[in-house]
């Protein structure tokens, strides 16, 4: 009886070794703090956009004569054409904004689903690489953009870069992933405030710093979802990432094709979209 006993334990203690460990939550006043600035950057952030609209839309409707030669090509008026491209970043930005209040609505108090919530709230309507509505407005604001767009941009990426590091355990996996993180700090931190970033280095350093740095991301949800991750950690790795997955490419596409000539130069417009 004892040695069935002892085996059992083992047993269970083997099993829970496999499990896991839960992220901890938000209570009390650090929930509700938390809360607040999730607010304050998802009001920041989505009004920064918003108000880059009619900018965005005037910006297309009036081309220069290369790419309106080149939509006359196509059979689309300059009108047409700024209108599919501010309603396809609306409704990219609308369907990220969607599901980050439904997570914060129904799980605020989960760190890493908070964290998810600001990826898809700042990072979807700042990222300035799927969605370039609000460049339409910079120069407009100086001091503004400099307070809030600026420092909105840098914390979506900021977000990002955890999201793929940290979901969905919180944890970095492995450890090391962490000095990466802050390779990626100094980067995107580099780039947004400061005059000597990323563009301003030699093109091989800068073309090694984005393989290491972008290729990371998957690298880390990889090795997280085939050696650390349990069968439900799985499950929302495969949901989450598929979905993010599915709008990057289904934006990209549509970039690359009919949006192809939306910031090209006149002379390059015809064989890009050709």
């Amino acid at each position: 009886m004892a040695q069935g006993t002892r085996k059992q334990a083992r047993a269970v203690g083997e099993t829970s070794a496999h499990v896991a460990p839960s992220s901890p939550t938000l209570r009390g006043r650090w929930l509700l703090l938390a809360r607040a600035v999730w607010v304050a950057a998802a009001v920041g952030a989505l009004g920064q956009f918003v108000v880059s609209v009619p900018a965005r839309y005037n910006q297309l409707a009036s081309p220069t004569s290369g790419v309106r030669a080149a939509l006359a090509e196509l059979g689309l008026s300059a009108s047409g054409y700024a209108l599919y491209n501010v309603t396809l970043d609306s409704i990219f930005v609308s369907v990220c904004a969607a599901v980050a209040a439904v997570i914060f609505w129904r799980r605020s108090y989960d760190p890493v689903a908070l964290l998810v919530a600001t990826m898809l709230v700042v990072w979807g309507p700042l990222n300035g690489l799927l969605v370039l509505t609000p460049s339409a407005t910079e120069g407009m604001y100086p001091l503004l953009q400099v307070m809030v767009g600026s420092a909105l941009t840098f914390v979506g990426y900021m977000a990002w870069m955890l999201f793929f590091y940290l979901f969905p355990s919180g944890r970095f996996v492995p450890r090391w992933m962490r000095w990466l993180a802050l390779c990626w700090v100094l980067f995107c931190g580099t780039w947004i405030f400061t005059p000597f970033g990323p563009p301003s280095w030699p093109l091989p350093l800068f073309n090694a710093a984005v393989l290491i740095l972008w290729g990371s991301f998957p690298v880390a949800q990889v090795y997280r979802y085939m050696r650390a991750s349990d069968r439900t950690q799985r499950q929302q790795t495969k949901w989450v990432v598929f979905g993010v997955a599915v709008a990057i490419a289904g934006t990209l596409t549509s970039i690359f094709t009919v949006g192809a000539a939306v910031d090209l130069p006149p002379k390059d417009v015809a064989q890009r979209m050709l």
